[in-house]
């Protein structure tokens, strides 16, 4: 069994047809137009508000919208990824897979096959695009900027140590010319890693860890009895800090609250 993406249109007496996307219920509305009404990242436009200001579909003719056209992967990946609109094209992923599709008629306009490699391939979580490049992560924790246009590789990075046990679904998120990315790796009880990207070059701008990483003070790998406590950051209530202490056991580890945070916790909430 193949994957197939499906579009929408609205079926009206008079007037043009809008095409819509509707890829498997997320609701990623957009038309296939550049500009104002493109779907450039997972969440919409750079504000992080997911919302379409578009109007011609609403509740009163919702219920006309009939399929215009399907496309077919060839793969049996499934598609987890929102398809991401600009320019006319639509772009999804799965795992190893980039397609650019007309919005308009649905014909692929490139295939990019990334090579085959042993990364976890659990999901794909699509593309950002930024001017004439596509971006996307791969299973084996690599950063890959594709030309737009043609799907041909621009620049080709790696973020983490697949051999370690990292890898990548998640889509980039581009902040000004910052291009965030992250990885996964929790089977292994590995550090988390947010790396900042030239998008441009790929050059590394930045690397934040979620925890200090092995060999440094704090780090989870430290196995003695007097493990320091690691802070998280105040809560949006004020004064409030949640405090864990880690207790190693194997390599599995386990996270507490001390008593104080939780009467703490209880004043608060009373």
């Amino acid at each position: 069994m193949t994957t197939c993406t499906t579009f929408w249109r609205t079926c009206r007496r008079c007037g043009s047809a809008a095409v819509v996307a509707a890829a498997f219920a997320l609701g990623t509305f957009a038309a296939a137009q550049s500009g104002a009404d493109a779907w450039t990242t997972y969440h919409g436009d750079y504000t992080g508000q997911r919302h379409s200001t578009l109007v011609q579909i609403d509740p009163a003719n919702v219920h006309q919208i009939t399929l215009a056209w399907a496309f077919a992967t060839g793969q049996t990946a499934q598609i987890k990824a929102t398809p991401i609109l600009a320019s006319g094209v639509v772009y999804i992923t799965s795992p190893d897979h980039v397609w650019a599709i007309d919005a308009r008629s649905g014909h692929q306009i490139w295939h990019y096959a990334y090579p085959a490699n042993e990364g976890f391939h659990i999901g794909h979580r699509g593309v950002a695009v930024y001017k004439d490049s596509v971006f996307f992560t791969t299973p084996d924790a690599h950063l890959v900027a594709l030309n737009a246009n043609d799907g041909k590789v621009k620049w080709n990075v790696v973020i983490a140590d697949a051999k370690k046990g990292y890898w990548s679904t998640n889509a980039p998120l581009l902040v000004r010319n910052h291009l965030l990315v992250g990885v996964a790796g929790d089977f292994d009880n590995l550090p988390g890693i947010l790396t900042s990207v030239d998008p441009e070059t790929g050059r590394t701008q930045w690397v934040f860890y979620s925890t200090p990483p092995p060999g440094t003070p704090g780090s989870p790998s430290d196995t003695t009895a007097s493990s320091p406590s690691i802070p998280t950051p105040e809560s949006s209530r004020g004064d409030f800090r949640r405090r864990a202490t880690t207790r190693t056991t194997g390599t599995r580890r386990k996270f507490r609250c001390s008593s104080t945070d939780r009467s703490t916790a209880r004043r608060r909430s009373s």
